[in-house]
């Protein structure tokens, strides 16, 4: 999916993979035409896999085309994601074995050549623009991430950090 708008190019694909530890999948994604977005689901069994494309469904439904105003176009990505959060949380109290579910979710909608980025968790966001390096765009949510931002630990410490 390529989509084109002022100076803004995005080209998005979408693919998961269960990798070489786990033996169940439980990531979902949306390459839609205005709105991208992948969740890693967790919590074991398949209460990984249901949090993760809960935490899609808002996403699905947003009409971005339909919204002229980059603040509009923000707060309904954000909107959504605390909607996705809710869904989660609701689907997790109504089944015992859904219990500790959870996912991270990381939304892009592009609108008007610009791009709002929306997280929760650790599945991060990269800006990779021709002929520059790429760029993190979002920050971890995680203990160690905390620990760094406030100086307690450093980059080199984290990769060996027990959490």
């Amino acid at each position: 999916m390529t989509v084109r708008g002022h100076a803004l190019t995005v080209r998005a694909f979408g693919a998961t993979h269960t990798g070489r530890v786990r033996a169940g999948n439980e990531d979902s994604y949306l390459v839609g035409n205005d709105i991208f977005a992948v969740a890693d689901g967790m919590g074991g069994h398949q209460a990984g896999e249901i949090a993760s494309d809960a935490a899609l469904e808002p996403l699905r439904e947003l009409d971005i085309p339909g919204m002229s105003d980059p603040a509009e176009v923000g707060e309904a990505l954000a909107t959504a994601v605390r909607q996705a959060n809710t869904l989660v949380v609701e689907r997790a109290q109504a089944d015992p074995a859904l219990e500790g579910m959870g996912t991270t979710l990381t939304a892009i909608a592009v609108r008007e050549g610009q791009l709002h980025v929306a997280h929760v968790g650790d599945s991060r966001a990269y800006l990779l623009r021709q002929n520059e390096k790429m760029s993190q765009l979002t920050t971890d949510h995680t203990l160690v991430d905390r620990l760094i931002q406030g100086g307690r630990a450093s980059r080199d410490e984290a990769g060996t950090h027990p959490e």
